[in-house]
């Protein structure tokens, strides 16, 4: 199964100024995230994260990965530069609770959902490789507070109460946006 998921601000104090998560401190927030998104996901699950997933250096991130099942596949965000760009050594060394090395994409990245192309980004596009032929977008970064564009989906924690979405959570998704957009087209 891939799991799709944003926004998680692992040791970010401020994210909770900025959202209404209903934690009291980062701590609380981190615990609840770790197991709910281990509740969910499996050893050999594949987790596409869209960003934003720690704030601070590396060792921060490697301690919440440490803790997190899955083979997890990240598109960095904004917040991840001072733990993934700055080290210019493979990530051979970050595993998850799976025993999974961490593997890093590029910022724009590309897999399939039950055979349709997604296109994953941490920021929200308005057109993407083959948006016109019905091509779907992932992203996070905006914490809900805009709607979708086209074919996409905002898969942050913010909108999805701290749950991951899974790729049937997401064909569910694409297959309403479609008929929604469809009914739009007709006079």
């Amino acid at each position: 199964m891939k799991y799709f998921t944003a926004d998680q601000h692992f040791g970010h104090q401020r994210i909770l100024e900025y959202t209404d998560r209903g934690f009291k401190t980062i701590q609380e927030m981190g615990e609840a995230y770790i197991e709910k998104w281990n509740s969910q996901v499996q050893n050999d699950d594949i987790v596409y994260h869209l960003g934003d997933f720690c704030l601070g250096a590396l060792d921060r991130a490697k301690y919440y990965l440490s803790q997190l099942r899955g083979d997890i596949k990240v598109v960095p965000g904004n917040h991840d530069d001072r733990w993934v760009y700055a080290y210019d050594k493979p990530y051979i060394d970050i595993f998850s609770a799976s025993n999974h090395p961490l593997e890093v994409l590029s910022t724009i990245s590309q897999t399939t959902i039950q055979g349709n192309k997604t296109i994953l980004c941490h920021y929200p596009l308005r057109s993407w490789r083959a948006s016109f032929h019905g091509s779907w977008h992932l992203y996070g970064h905006v914490h809900g507070r805009i709607d979708a564009w086209g074919l996409s989906m905002d898969v942050g924690v913010d909108r999805a109460e701290g749950s991951l979405y899974s790729e049937d959570d997401i064909v569910k998704y694409m297959f309403i946006r479609k008929k929604y957009l469809d009914s739009l087209e007709k006079p």
